[in-house]
């Protein structure tokens, strides 16, 4: 069975090479029966079917393989791109502006604080800005989508303009879900579908709750705290009755509060770190997580978890606002740099 699948790839292959250099169908089986044996050779009608199908695809030969219309046309627009941004690189009038202040950034949005909202952050800020986070968990989860096409425009450094983004209605996605702490990461949990209570609190029980078992004692589970935001299938009777069972401390963070939970910081990373390999289907994809993954250590954790005690002096200071820390690393406002990679970022939304 074995012998028989690999000769049916040879053939495959064999009928691609010689279609490429143009060989005719007769010429294909005529060759190929000379090389592999006649009742594994495809007849007459079935290569004429497998080159009119190479034919559809447009697949052409070329150094690194077979390229097909549509990869061809993205290297062509990211070519046009590159071009035209460094036409207008070299304008005065974008080096004026540059001087005048402006920055070069995608348009983006944030929540809207209310005085409630703000007086929820800053009293959060306040009970635990002395804590150490030696013992915290923060969890979330985080959605990649490639092939996108973002806006970018030029804005006044103060200017704050109101961003509405558009967004296909149906499309493919890959959801992540992990957890960080000063003993390092958990294994991500790649899904597609939306996440309900059930298959949340089946993450917790396969992949939060063994993580916190190996890497915490008795006396340190006791002071650890789990962190997520309050989202619905969090709040709900079943994970904080699982959590409670297993003995683990549930803190809940204020609502519209994404830079009170460091991992934001590791998906902005993560989500970088694909946009630079231009995956381009779904095996390059779960690759490219799985890599980022292996070499995710303990030590970059424990720099996002500390980050947090500065976010929370800012936002006590500010009463409760965003800190300039959210700004910075969660929404990447770039000044003076422009990286192509973002210009031609990709947007297919894969399954696992």
């Amino acid at each position: 069975m074995k012998f028989y699948k690999e000769t049916k790839a040879k053939i495959t292959e064999f009928i691609k090479k010689l279609n490429i250099k143009g060989k005719k169908a007769f010429e294909i089986r005529k060759k190929a029966l000379e090389i592999f044996p006649e009742n594994l050779v495809p007849k007459l009608g079935a290569i004429r079917a497998r080159i009119y199908r190479l034919k559809k695809k447009n697949q052409i030969e070329c150094s690194d393989g077979f390229k097909g219309a549509r990869e061809i046309s993205l290297e062509i627009r990211r070519l046009i791109i590159y071009l035209q941004l460094s036409q207008k690189l070299q304008t005065k009038e974008f080096k004026v502006k540059i001087d005048m202040g402006y920055v070069w950034r995608r348009a983006r949005a944030m929540p809207n604080l209310n005085l409630t909202k703000k007086r929820q952050r800053k009293e959060f800020a306040n009970r635990y800005i002395s804590y150490s986070f030696k013992n915290f968990v923060l969890a979330d989860e985080t959605k990649i989508e490639i092939n996108t096409f973002p806006l970018y425009h030029f804005r006044q450094k103060t200017s704050k303009p109101v961003c509405v983004g558009t967004r296909e209605k149906s499309s493919l996605k890959i959801n992540i879900l992990a957890a960080i702490s000063y003993k390092g990461p958990t294994r991500f949990c790649l899904f597609t579908n939306n996440l309900n209570q059930y298959s949340y609190k089946y993450i917790l029980d396969f992949y939060l709750k063994p993580y916190m078992i190996s890497n915490f004692n008795e006396e340190e589970l006791e002071s650890c705290y789990l962190i997520q935001d309050n989202d619905p299938k969090h709040t709900s009777n079943l994970c904080p009755e699982f959590l409670r069972e297993n003995r683990i401390n549930w803190l809940k963070t204020p609502a519209n509060s994404a830079d009170f939970n460091p991992i934001e910081m590791l998906w902005s990373d993560l989500k970088s770190y694909v946009r630079k390999k231009q995956c381009r289907n779904l095996s390059e994809l779960t690759e490219t997580i799985r890599s980022y993954e292996r070499n995710l250590n303990a030590e970059k954790c424990t720099k996002y978890v500390r980050n947090l005690k500065k976010v929370l002096n800012i936002v006590a200071d500010k009463g409760g606002d965003w800190s300039n820390q959210m700004n910075r690393n969660f929404f990447l406002i770039k000044r003076k740099k422009i990286k192509l990679t973002n210009s031609r970022t990709l947007k297919i939304f894969l399954i696992i």
